[in-house]
């Protein structure tokens, strides 16, 4: 029936793309298999972190000494005077978000006063990265 209404081509299609569907599935399963059990290692989000971005060479280079107990003081004063043009942020060593905020004059006010709340952490992250960075 299915040749006389010319739609022969249907069923053989259908057989074949069966077949090639299956053993494209199989591809699949076997390279996720493959790249789960090749990975034995599992790393909590703070190890992945660590392991991806806490290397020496990440690590961001203030450029005042942040063991001085003055440096937070310093700090807080860049930013008030300019923190819309970055400048707290590029003596952190951020220096791409200092770009950022030189050019948007502190992504328009909204980031430069957010650095308010969340200054004291980034001074103490600098700091620990500071101190990484000098015995490595």
């Amino acid at each position: 029936m299915t040749e006389e209404s010319g739609e022969w081509w249907k069923t053989e299609n259908s057989q074949s793309n069966n077949s090639e569907d299956d053993a494209s599935e199989k591809i699949v399963k076997n390279i996720l298999i493959n790249n789960i059990t090749q990975n034995e290692e599992h790393h909590s989000f703070q190890q992945e972190y660590e392991r991806r971005f806490a290397e020496k060479e990440n690590l961001s280079k203030p450029l005042i000494d942040m063991q001085n107990s003055d440096s937070t003081m310093i700090i807080w004063v860049l930013w008030f005077f300019t923190g819309f043009l970055g400048g707290h942020r590029l003596v952190l060593g951020h220096k791409g978000i200092a770009i950022l905020y030189f050019f948007t004059f502190g992504v328009f006010l909204f980031a430069w006063l957010g650095d308010a709340f969340i200054l004291n952490n980034l001074i103490i992250d600098t700091r620990e990265n500071q101190f990484k960075n000098k015995n490595s």
